[in-house]
């Protein structure tokens, strides 16, 4: 039979090294990521509304991914899947994309106050609250 992605691990293994392989995976690279994006990343110009935008297309894409996946593989990658509803299969990735755009947002306006440009600030604002004269950001 031909799968999209490996044979699910058993729980032994997966509960084997665990917190390693997630730290390793996920928090230090994201982490540098952070890093690169504060102190070595040029100005950005998404603003909240379009980055609002292409996350919740990237979020609905990876949804039918996961989607195909499952009616290839059948099973999901995450067992929450597997017990949600599909209407809270929706909330959680509403919710994704949500919480990354409100990210986005929030590492502009600290990239812009790291690095000295108080026009980086959220969508024409600058950090003391007053509006921004320049609407090019």
């Amino acid at each position: 039979m031909h799968t999209l992605i490996s044979p699910r691990p058993t729980t032994t293994k997966m509960k084997s090294n665990g917190k390693k392989k997630d730290i390793g995976f996920h928090a230090i690279p994201s982490a540098l990521l952070v890093l690169d994006l504060l102190l070595l990343s040029p100005p950005w110009t998404i603003k909240f509304l379009p980055s609002l935008g292409l996350f919740v297309t990237l979020a609905l894409l990876y949804w039918a991914w996961i989607e195909h996946c499952y009616e290839r593989n059948k099973w999901y990658p995450y067992p929450l899947f597997e017990k949600l509803a599909p209407r809270y299969r929706a909330l959680v990735f509403a919710g994704s994309a949500l919480i990354t755009a409100g990210l986005t947002a929030g590492l502009k306006f600290l990239a812009g106050r790291i690095n000295g440009r108080d026009g980086d600030a959220i969508d024409g604002l600058h950090s003391d609250g007053r509006e921004s004269k320049e609407k090019n950001n």
